[in-house]
């Protein structure tokens, strides 16, 4: 069964999903902005622009409003989407009541996650905890509801880590890998940004007795340089996220890497593939952004249903 946040549903009916996406967060950057900032109002004059800088416009990393998301949703299920996977943890403000109602309204599934995203956003509540409080809060996540809701997370994520890794965030991913030792679940982890990050979480998960065929490493496109590192993590037997479909710009502002464009990111699909790693690969969008919304002139949820998928058979990718 999946455990979804009305409840659990026989895998067979999950049906085709996105696997890390955000409908109600706050990714502002600590910060940024003097208080009393006023939220961006996005235009065709500018939307441009805040795609572009994303994190220099207060509000547009700020979704909060559930019947906008609601909206948002439908439009998915009309592309052909059927679940959404919820990666907004601990810092950003999880709202799994709110995705509730969300999912009751759109007819979309959601799968919530538990976990604690990096310290910019989570430090107080993860330095307040010990690598065995982490776990007992996880498991009870999983097993009972988070915080005071009896609304059960479905895995472990998103877990964030800062680039270097800040030692309580290597804590509690030490508390997620035995975590999920308990329980089976999934976790996906969001890495530092240099290539060899994945290699190494992929190891310690293995060595606090996680399960590595069970964990995703998300953002790969900001991560690795070449196709033989993706080659290489694959051999791990670990999952792939390619998230970032529907971003086409090669501009990242967070580090001096050139990111792949939708037709970039196929291309590494195919070599892996090619290589018989079908079976490893995710893709998703990571939308957390106002601006990518349909509502403000973005691709939405339903890009890789409406867009990515007949390119993909444009360029002889298999329905399999």
């Amino acid at each position: 069964a999946i455990q979804t946040v009305l409840g659990p549903i026989p895998a067979r009916e999950l049906g085709p999903f996105l696997v890390h996406e955000h409908l109600l967060t706050d990714l502002t950057p600590k910060g940024a902005f003097p208080p009393g900032t006023p939220r961006v109002e996005i235009t065709l004059e500018n939307v441009w622009d805040i795609r572009y800088q994303w994190c220099g416009h207060y509000g547009n990393q700020i979704l909060d409003d559930s019947e906008l998301m609601t909206v948002e949703l439908k439009s998915l299920k009309k592309d052909g989407g059927n679940c959404l996977v919820e990666q907004t943890s601990r810092g950003l403000k999880p709202d799994p009541v709110g995705l509730a109602k969300i999912s009751r309204k759109s007819n979309v599934s959601v799968v919530v996650g538990t976990g604690f995203y990096t310290v910019e956003f989570a430090g107080e509540s993860l330095a307040a905890l010990s690598q065995e409080q982490i776990g007992r809060r996880l498991y009870a996540d999983l097993h009972q509801g988070i915080g005071n809701t009896d609304i059960r997370a479905g895995f472990i994520g998103e877990m964030g880590l800062s680039t270097p890794p800040h030692p309580d965030e290597i804590k509690a991913l030490k508390a997620a890998a035995r975590t999920q030792n308990q329980t089976g679940a999934g976790i996906c982890i969001h890495p530092p940004r240099d290539p060899e990050a994945p290699l190494r979480m992929v190891a310690l998960i293995k060595d606090n007795g996680g399960q590595v065929e069970k964990t995703a490493i998300a953002h790969l496109e900001r991560t690795l340089p070449a196709v033989a590192d993706y080659l290489a993590l694959a051999q791990t037997g670990c999952f792939l996220e390619l998230d970032f479909f529907g971003l086409e710009s090669g501009f990242y502002p967070f580090a001096p890497v050139d990111l792949p464009n939708d037709a970039g990111r196929l291309a590494i699909i195919r070599a892996l593939i090619d290589r018989g790693h079908l079976g490893q690969i995710l893709i998703s969008q990571d939308i957390c952004h106002l601006a990518r919304l349909r509502r403000y002139g973005g691709e939405g949820y339903g890009h890789i249903f409406r867009n990515v998928v007949p390119m993909m058979r444009a360029r002889g990718f298999r329905q399999e």
